[in-house]
């Protein structure tokens, strides 16, 4: 019960941080793949670089118009209890990829997506 709070508090703070600067995660890793400008899209890939299978992780992302507003957000992916008991985690060199989208803001149009993985949890085998 402890890990569970731990791990929501742990999400829950990278939720309110979207600043890039700072000590990174470790154990994985996010690109943006895909830019597609014309439809203010993109697909991040996330790869675990870790010996140990990922049940979760956020990705702090922001979203750059050409004029120079920024849309910061966050993704998350969680397995869930049923998905990690039956193995289906991110496995350690494995990727996982998710698709984010935009508005178009006053006609000004998508010119750049940063990401960066704000959280990670681990399987814990015992």
């Amino acid at each position: 019960m402890r890990s569970i709070v731990y791990v929501i508090c742990l999400l829950a703070g990278s939720m309110t941080s979207f600043a890039f600067a700072g000590s990174a995660v470790t154990g994985a890793t996010v690109t943006v793949t895909n830019l597609d400008l014309v439809h203010n899209s993109a697909t991040l890939e996330t790869v675990n670089n870790s010996r140990k299978d990922i049940t979760a992780y956020s990705v702090a992302v922001v979203a750059t118009y050409a004029n120079g507003r920024e849309d910061r957000s966050e993704k998350m992916l969680d397995y869930g209890s049923k998905l990690t008991a039956r193995g289906a985690v991110l496995h350690p060199g494995s990727v996982a990829e998710q698709q984010a989208a935009w508005g178009v803001l006053d006609e000004k149009p998508l010119v750049r997506v940063d990401a960066k993985v704000v959280a990670v949890v681990y399987a814990d085998h015992r």
